[in-house]
């Protein structure tokens, strides 16, 4: 009989209680290394909680065979922990400002901010991968910061934001290897772990590139303004028909970049997020954050479409931006050397007037 009760027990509220204790041991560790200030000591601390709640006089009277009575014990420590802990990570380690500000910067959610920074990198981002420096990216990104409304965000979050360099391949312009960075120390490093970094650096580098393919279609649209603005196009006649294909080739270009961006930025991140965010509301224990966390970041990159499923999408996306961006060389090199030959000419009209007074 005391063999079939082992088994029983064994194959129901012991794994269970092994859970908890080892949840308990999580919770605990974090407990102890970074919340002693006010008690000093974890064992005062959890003495005073199993005492409130007469935990300890259960544990005093435990005899052999009182197995359903441990188990409950277990389960109420596990309670105080994880209450004690998510109490820790949401008001003292300010656990919900850096995943917020997580997608704002490194999942380019704070508009204003990535238009200063595109204006301010942009021009700095055209030189090769060897010529960047990091300090001087690092002193357009606190522009940008001081330039838009992440300026208001609190210290915290405003000194963790940097600029990261990847290694460069050979023929890499700075927009390749360039990426902002946001540091995350403990307790916070047990919810964006490795992996999610890894994660948020992917979506980081496609959407980045978005940006950068509406960037440059708009400052090859302002270029366009100032040449015909300087009545080039009436200078150069010729030139007028493939002015006038390249702006309505441009504006189908900007549609759709514009509304693959929109889509990124309200039907994936903005949905994502606000799952995510009823999810963290109804989290009981760190295991429950930690895995609303991970599919928060699996249903951005699978809507938008950076997961191995849609490699073959993706790769014409891709090529798609590729496409635009040689086009938009393209015609910033026509609208230089046209420029060029209108400089020419009103050089050479002016030597002849000379000549000719002569």
């Amino acid at each position: 009989n005391r063999i079939n009760y082992k088994k029983k027990y064994l194959s129901s509220n012991h794994s269970n209680s092994l859970t908890n204790v080892t949840n308990d041991m999580k919770g605990l560790v974090v407990i102890n290394d970074d919340d002693m200030n006010d008690d000093n000591d974890l064992s005062n601390w959890l003495i005073i909680k199993l005492g409130s709640i007469n935990l300890l006089d259960t544990l005093y009277k435990l005899r052999y065979n009182g197995e359903m009575e441990l188990s409950d014990v277990i389960q109420n420590i596990t309670k105080l922990t994880d209450s004690k802990l998510l109490h820790m990570l949401e008001n003292r380690f300010h656990m919900r400002a850096h995943l917020l500000a997580l997608k704002k910067f490194l999942l380019l959610g704070q508009g204003d901010f990535v238009t200063c920074l595109m204006d301010s990198v942009g021009p700095e981002l055209r030189k090769r991968s060897n010529q960047l420096y990091r300090h001087n990216l690092t002193g357009m990104l606190e522009g940008a910061l001081r330039s838009s409304n992440a300026q208001y965000e609190p210290s915290y979050v405003l000194d963790r934001i940097g600029v990261r360099l990847l290694e460069p391949s050979p023929g890499d312009s700075g927009w390749e290897v360039f990426s902002l960075d946001y540091k995350i120390d403990t307790p916070l490093n047990a919810i964006v772990h490795s992996d999610a970094i890894a994660k948020y650096r992917t979506a980081f580098h496609m959407f980045w590139r978005l940006k950068r393919v509406e960037w440059s279609l708009s400052a090859s649209w302002k270029q366009m303004m100032t040449f015909v603005h300087t009545r080039g196009d009436k200078q150069l006649p010729r030139l007028k028909p493939v002015i006038h294909r390249c702006t309505l080739s441009r504006g189908r270009m900007l549609h759709v970049i514009n509304n693959l961006c929109a889509f990124i930025m309200f039907e994936v991140l903005e949905t994502a997020w606000l799952t995510f965010q009823e999810k963290l509301s109804k989290a009981s224990c760190l295991d429950d954050v930690i895995n609303s966390h991970d599919l928060y970041l699996e249903e951005i990159l699978d809507r938008a479409l950076l997961t191995s499923k849609h490699e073959n999408l993706n790769l014409q996306i891709q090529q798609l931006l590729q496409s635009i961006l040689r086009f938009c060389t393209l015609e910033e090199s026509l609208i230089a050397d046209a420029m060029a030959a209108i400089a020419r000419k009103r050089s050479t009209v002016s030597i002849s007037n000379k000549r000719s007074i002569l």
